[in-house]
């Protein structure tokens, strides 16, 4: 699913690796063997393309990859969607307060 996410990014900044794993600096925490929730620092160069997306290219990555789940909802609503245009909000707040952009996954790691 996050890999979906780096690749619908990707369409819009070729910087942006089209593997999602490619950014994860290091894993910082995770809840044990399973592995259900982990914290993981991503790569500073990544916070800042996402912050420096302009609103076209993150309606565009937003829309490609929110159609990649079956929501019955409009994809504007989507959680994946919604998901996308937080992001960015986050790694603007990263980049302007000078701090790394760290990710909190829940659920079985599917990238």
């Amino acid at each position: 699913m996050l890999a979906n996410m780096g690749q619908s990014l990707q369409m819009q900044n070729s910087h942006i690796p089209p593997v999602f794993r490619t950014i994860l600096v290091e894993q910082i925490w995770d809840d044990g063997p399973a592995v259900t929730e982990s914290l993981s620092l991503l790569a500073d160069d990544f916070a800042q393309i996402i912050a420096g997306l302009n609103e076209h290219e993150i309606e565009n990555a937003a829309r490609d990859w929110a159609a990649t789940f079956p929501y019955q909802e409009p994809l504007q609503v989507s959680p994946a969607y919604q998901a996308l245009w937080q992001l960015q909000e986050v790694a603007q707040d990263s980049v302007a307060q000078r701090r790394s952009l760290i990710l909190y996954l829940a659920g079985h790691l599917l990238f």
